[in-house]
């Protein structure tokens, strides 16, 4: 593997195929401002010919993403990751007059409802947060729409308001730490190592109490006033831990350690661990979702059955919750998601995959206790697994991303590596026939009822058309 680390982005090739190497690059190393979180997140992948040096620069470019670190929903509203909290108002006063000595100032709208100023964005534009207007600092509420002008309490400074829209409130995230270390056999280097073994991004930040933010803002005024836009997430308490280790394996993985609790009684009711956008046609013959073991979804738009693939490109479901009554067995929810990408003969090429693992709280007869909703299913093609929902206090599990690529007679498969053990994934798309070696003996999971499944010490066969699960140790 090989590691470059420039400015806010980490790289990391690994071995593809004969041809070519994947590039994986990773943003928010070290990028911090006051208006945005700027978590680790998923950048851009692609290929590059194993000739060529420039990672920046594949020369194939399958996916370029703007959002794939998961956020907690928080009191209905999602919050963490690429996530403020979607309660303040950005108002256009033309010429307002205020600086940032003005930030931390309260004031009152015609309806009577007090707004602290919390950000100066130009000469034209300011930014307010309401007053807590939910039940307690823990089931907060804001107001996101500023009735009429607004007087200052203190002088009954008038603002007239030509325009408004509800915004985030930047930033949610207040970091403890974020490093990216290399490995070579077993041992973390004390200098990142361009040429490794497998390499991880460790990230620990707290998510802040939106609630928490205006008292300690203004109490913690200057008595000059500010002088400059304040870095919200350094006020107020935190109310959700975030730990995440992402480790990039040797054959291009990437696997995500999570280990989040949250600290006050909020309303923690879904966390989606990871995600991913839709996957361009490269190929010619279409970009095709699978999400195995599941049962074929009535929707307004027609029936989608996503077990056997749904062209992306084609039909699809504006909103669709994967509720229970959708899966194939209800004591196994679905766990991963597969994009196949076809060429222009029809042939399986590449295929993505991400989920989850039967580890920690991952396990099946733990999600199938929680979840209301395995995934939802939107009109953008982008894909939100869910790991669990209603009241979570504390959830540990490792999700996956990985790219593949399948051979011509249609049947694919992808192993993932954890904690000494391998657990083996099949998919066969059309009717037939797949024989796998293994160094250790497999042990079935879960399995399509269409399969036909023999295994031996070292040997995995699958005939038929569906999905299978082994673990191998």
């Amino acid at each position: 593997m090989q590691v470059c680390l420039h400015n806010d982005t980490a790289v990391f090739r690994t071995h593809f195929d004969g041809e070519y190497d994947l590039i994986q690059q990773f943003r928010g190393m070290n990028n911090t401002t006051t208006d945005y979180n700027a978590p680790v997140d998923f950048m851009l992948s692609g290929l590059m010919k194993k000739t060529r040096m420039d990672s920046f620069r594949p020369d194939v470019i399958l996916s370029y993403m703007t959002d794939e670190a998961s956020p907690c929903l928080i009191n209905g509203s999602y919050i963490g990751a690429n996530h403020g909290h979607h309660g303040a108002v950005n108002a256009t006063i033309i010429n307002h007059g205020l600086s940032f000595k003005d930030i931390a100032s309260e004031w009152v709208d015609q309806s009577g409802v007090r707004f602290t100023l919390v950000r100066i964005k130009d000469q034209n534009s300011v930014q307010f947060l309401s007053q807590n207007v939910g039940e307690s600092v823990e089931r907060y509420q804001f107001i996101s729409k500023i009735t009429g002008n607004l007087l200052r309490l203190t002088d009954e400074k008038e603002l007239i308001i030509t325009a408004q829209h509800d915004c985030d409130l930047w930033r949610a995230n207040r970091y403890v730490s974020k490093k990216l270390i290399t490995f070579n056999q077993g041992k973390a280097d004390e200098v990142i190592k361009s040429q490794c073994d497998y390499a991880q991004i460790y990230e620990h930040y707290y998510i802040i109490n939106p609630a928490t933010v205006l008292s300690d803002l203004v109490s913690k005024r200057p008595e000059n006033g500010y002088e400059f836009n304040p870095d919200l997430a350094q006020f107020g308490l935190p109310m959700m831990e975030i730990k995440l280790t992402y480790t990039i394996t040797e054959d291009g993985t990437v696997l995500c350690a999570f280990d989040n609790q949250k600290l006050m009684d909020v309303s923690w009711t879904r966390y989606l661990g990871v995600m991913f956008q839709e996957k361009p046609d490269l190929l010619g013959g279409g970009v095709y979702r699978f999400l195995p073991h599941t049962l074929p979804l009535d929707c307004s738009e027609g029936v989608f059955d996503f077990n056997n693939g749904v062209l992306l490109s084609g039909a699809y479901p504006t909103s669709k919750m994967l509720t229970p009554e959708f899966y194939a067995d209800p004591d196994n929810p679905p766990n991963r998601i597969i994009d196949v990408l076809k060429d222009n003969s029809g042939a399986n090429k590449l295929g993505f995959a991400c989920g989850f693992l039967p580890v920690f709280d991952g396990e099946n007869n733990v999600r199938k206790n929680t979840l209301d909703c395995a995934c939802p299913i939107y009109s953008t093609r982008k894909a939100y697994p869910v790991f669990a929902e209603g009241n979570i206090t504390k959830i540990k599990g490792v999700g996956y991303k990985k790219y593949f690529t399948t051979p011509k007679d249609k049947g694919s498969y992808y192993t993932i590596n954890f904690d000494g053990t391998t657990y083996f994934y099949a998919l066969l798309t059309e009717q037939t026939e797949l024989n796998i070696r293994t160094e250790k003996p497999p042990k079935l999971i879960q399995s399509d009822s269409r399969l036909t499944v023999q295994t031996t010490q070292d040997k995995i066969s699958l005939k038929g058309i569906g999905a299978a699960t082994f673990i191998i140790k």
